[in-house]
């Protein structure tokens, strides 16, 4: 088994724990999927924190640190989060994914996922006030993903630790590759330098702190309208009634449980650097976590039929859903800063999907691949056409 299968069978393995909650834990860390100690662990970030060295060996930056830098980090990229409405609206992010999915229909691209990346990461420089053309460069990209693969099987205790350094090099060469690209341009350079300089800390270095952000916001982004364009093949009833309704309600419902089934982050690890105890729980300093996102979103005891796509869940449609048992962004004070503009993009997205595309019969068994997101492992381009 080499380090990408390694990665595919874990979330394969989660995907099953969660699907049967009977199944023995054959994970070698703590395994959570009760909403309870879910969120209590979420909630207190000081307690419970990040651990992803992988990550940090592209770059250190917001999704990586803890603590106060997380917070200093966070305080000069969140601003343009939470303000996008400013700078796009609905309309003109269809436009843009109505643009690459056209693109890609011509020729411009035989990866749909890549297709997905261009428009999510079109959107992400109209946001932090960019030019919409500002490189983002596929083939090193796809080299980062793929190193950065590596580097998490690594971290998790697949695979040679003597490679660990090496990825680590490579990954920086990558990195610094792009900030020389992104140098050249004047405004871009601009950006970087005053973001420099609002920082304040030495150790700050822009361009790793948005190549992170970049990158994990359009992965979990295109991987999700992947996910929406398997469901959509797999559930024609329900793809044609959204069509014939055209309501925004209805592809909100759809989306949602898009999101319940196959959320871009399936899982997420933790470790507790103090030792914390409550009444029905207690966690010891140094013990690694991972809360199976996935198994809450199928809790027999807060979801009917869990294990089944269910276009117009009752739970969504009633409002009735147990806020706890649905985290596809998380919650607590590291839940996902670009929540409603990555909501925004996914009903804009299938909106624009569903007038371009025409969908052709499709009777693939579910394959997951895994990496930095989950994401379907059968290709769906050749289930596409455009209308």
């Amino acid at each position: 088994m080499n380090q990408t299968n390694f990665l595919d069978s874990l979330i394969v393995n989660i995907y099953q724990k969660a699907f049967n909650r009977g199944l023995l834990n054959n994970l070698p860390i703590t395994y959570i999927d009760e909403p309870e100690i879910a969120q209590t662990i979420l909630r207190n970030s000081e307690i419970f924190q990040k651990n992803y060295s992988f990550l940090e060996s592209l770059s250190v930056g917001r999704l990586s640190t803890n603590g106060d830098e997380w917070k200093k980090r966070a305080s000069l990229t969140q601003p343009f989060l939470a303000k996008y409405e400013e700078r796009i609206n609905e309309k003109q992010i269809k436009e843009i994914y109505s643009k690459h999915l056209k693109k890609f229909f011509n020729g411009g691209s035989e990866d749909l996922f890549q297709c997905f990346i261009d428009a999510a990461m079109e959107v992400i420089f109209i946001v932090f006030a960019l030019p919409p053309k500002t490189a983002w460069p596929a083939a090193t990209l796809h080299q980062i993903r793929g190193l950065l693969n590596l580097q998490q099987a690594a971290a998790w205790g697949y695979g040679p630790s003597s490679q660990f350094s090496i990825y680590q090099k490579q990954l920086e060469q990558l990195c610094n590759e792009i900030g020389h690209i992104w140098s050249q341009d004047a405004q871009m350079a601009q950006f970087l330098y005053s973001l420099k300089e609002k920082a304040g800390f030495s150790q700050f270095d822009p361009v790793k702190e948005l190549v992170q952000v970049f990158q994990a916001a359009s992965e979990t982004t295109a991987s999700t309208l992947l996910w929406t364009v398997e469901c959509l093949l797999r559930h024609p009833g329900a793809r044609l009634n959204l069509i014939k309704s055209g309501s925004e309600e209805r592809r909100d419902l759809f989306t949602k449980e898009v999101l319940r089934l196959f959320p871009p982050l399936p899982f997420v690890t933790r470790v507790c650097v103090q030792d914390f105890e409550q009444e029905k729980f207690n966690f010891k300093q140094g013990e690694v976590i991972l809360v199976s996102i996935i198994g809450l979103h199928c809790h027999p005891t807060y979801w009917s039929s869990p294990v089944e796509f269910n276009a117009e869940r009752p739970e969504f449609l009633n409002n009735s859903f147990q806020k706890s048992a649905y985290i596809p962004f998380l919650s607590g004070p590291r839940s996902c800063g670009g929540m409603r503009l990555a909501n925004q993009e996914l009903h804009s997205a299938l909106d624009a999907i569903l007038h371009l595309c025409k969908f052709g019969e499709y009777q693939e068994a579910v394959k997951i691949d895994y990496g930095i997101t989950s994401r379907p492992g059968n290709r769906l381009e050749k289930y596409l056409s455009m209308r």
